[in-house]
């Protein structure tokens, strides 16, 4: 335990750097075994809402949930086209970059292992590799609400500015 705790505060980056690979294989090996298409009738809704935005600048008529999923669907459309694997590469990637942020927090409350293990946890959880491939709001949610968080927890030498805190506040 000692060893694992010093190889991590020794090289910190090079561990929040395998907690991303290691994130973002196990999300693209499981989005890889996935059918071409939706599995949820919301998932259906929100994608619709994001080609209507890109086709006539609005959600559509019928839409009637909040416009952040589509309009962060609408702009992976128009980089990547409208490809459901394009999608769930993205949404992989966020899910490799939560994995991230909740290491930087783990380390923040309770030090560098104790961030490292957070962060693997997370790269492994089934549930946080399974949202990767739904095409569902909760990915980006989760990963807007973890930024925030991680804003407001200083480091131990700084103090928190106001620039953080409405940074953070932007994000939730």
């Amino acid at each position: 335990m000692k060893s694992f705790v010093n190889a991590v505060s020794r090289n910190w980056r090079w561990t929040v750097f395998s907690i991303f690979t290691i994130a973002l294989l196990i999300r693209v090996a499981f989005i890889l075994t996935l059918q071409d298409g939706f599995y949820f009738p919301d998932s259906i809704s929100y994608s619709g809402a994001a080609v209507q935005l890109i086709n006539n600048g609005e959600l559509g008529e019928t839409y009637d949930r909040p416009p952040g999923y589509p309009v962060f669907l609408a702009a992976i459309y128009l980089l990547f086209g409208e490809s459901i694997l394009a999608l769930r590469m993205v949404e992989s990637m966020l899910g490799a970059f939560l994995a991230v942020i909740i290491a930087l927090i783990g380390s923040r409350i309770g030090g560098k292992p104790v961030g490292a293990l957070a962060g693997i946890l997370w790269s492994i959880y089934p549930t946080g590799v399974f949202i990767a491939g739904l095409v569902y709001p909760t990915n980006l949610m989760t990963m807007l609400l973890a930024c925030g968080v991680a804003c407001l927890l200083p480091y131990s030498h700084q103090g928190l500015s106001p620039i953080r805190i409405f940074i953070a506040g932007v994000l939730w």
